[in-house]
């Protein structure tokens, strides 16, 4: 077996890949989760629930073609607010039952280079 970083490959079991989570990792999870609840508190919010860990938000910005029910367009840009593109898990209608960090790693690289490249219709 040989090891580069935290992706390994085996000859039995293939290429996987194993991650931990360090005191430096809880430090920064924590940091985090202060600032967005400062910034919550800040813009008035009365109720702010908070996770353990590090979760996917998905569903809030819901991409789609009809903007009477979605929020951007299949190119990740807002119907409503021109050159806005939203690159995360939240253009997603729902969640899936796997992780989505390479689905999200991927559409933003399509956003990015879409925007980049000016396609897409000019709303």
């Amino acid at each position: 077996m040989t090891h580069t970083g935290r992706s390994c490959t085996g000859a039995s079991t293939g290429p996987w890949t194993a991650s931990s989570v360090g005191e430096n990792d809880r430090a920064i999870a924590a940091a985090g989760t202060e600032l967005a609840t400062r910034a919550l508190e800040a813009s008035g919010a009365t109720r702010i629930l908070a996770s353990e860990g590090t979760p996917h938000l998905l569903g809030s910005c819901r991409m789609g073609d009809d903007p009477a029910t979605s929020v951007v367009g299949p190119d990740c840009r807002s119907h409503d607010v021109p050159n806005l593109w939203t690159c995360d898990g939240s253009v997603f209608p729902t969640g899936g039952a796997v992780n989505p960090s390479l689905t999200i790693e991927a559409l933003a690289t399509r956003t990015a280079r879409l925007a980049l490249a000016g396609e897409g219709p000019t709303r």
